[in-house]
């Protein structure tokens, strides 16, 4: 599958073809069970062009050094929609029920931000610490003021992946 730049959402027209970035190598598959436990909502692709290590209008280039996330912990991330934010991590190992067109999925050991970090469109940002872009999250869900992300451990472990860095 296509992984284009911008999104085909966000294309004029929408859903006109767009330009092509990468292709689709991998994902994890949800459980779609209230008892289950999914610990991550991810996919990975393959570059097809050479701009590998950039992020959302060269705001900012992610550290390879990934961080635990930790109750306090200062995070931003670069968003589809919402661009830059920034917030505090509020609570870390929770667990939380995901509503989805195919069902609802529980979530366990994920990092909370209490605040509106991400919108709708935000989902795959990457949550790096305000002070040095380590990696410490995926974003996957959030509204009504809470956002919610995979820690990004297992995501890279997952996926056997590791996060570049220039």
């Amino acid at each position: 599958e296509r992984i284009d730049q911008p999104g085909r959402y966000d294309a004029k027209p929408k859903c006109a073809q767009t330009g092509q970035v990468a292709t689709l190598s991998g994902f994890k598959s949800i459980v779609f069970s209230t008892s289950a436990g999914n610990e991550i909502d991810a996919a990975i692709a393959q570059y097809t062009t050479s701009d590998v290590c950039s992020m959302v209008s060269g705001t900012y280039t992610p550290s390879s050094t990934v961080v635990a996330p930790s109750v306090g912990l200062a995070v931003k991330k670069v968003g589809r929609t919402s661009g830059l934010t920034t917030g505090t991590i509020a609570g870390i190992n929770v667990t939380l029920n995901v509503r989805y067109s195919s069902g609802t999925a529980r979530f366990v050991n994920q990092i909370y931000v209490a605040s509106t970090f991400i919108r709708s469109g935000d989902s795959g940002s990457l949550m790096v610490t305000q002070n040095g872009n380590n990696p410490v999250g995926l974003n996957f869900a959030g509204g009504s003021g809470s956002a919610f992300a995979n820690p990004i451990g297992p995501v890279l472990a997952y996926f056997n992946a590791a996060v570049c860095s220039q």
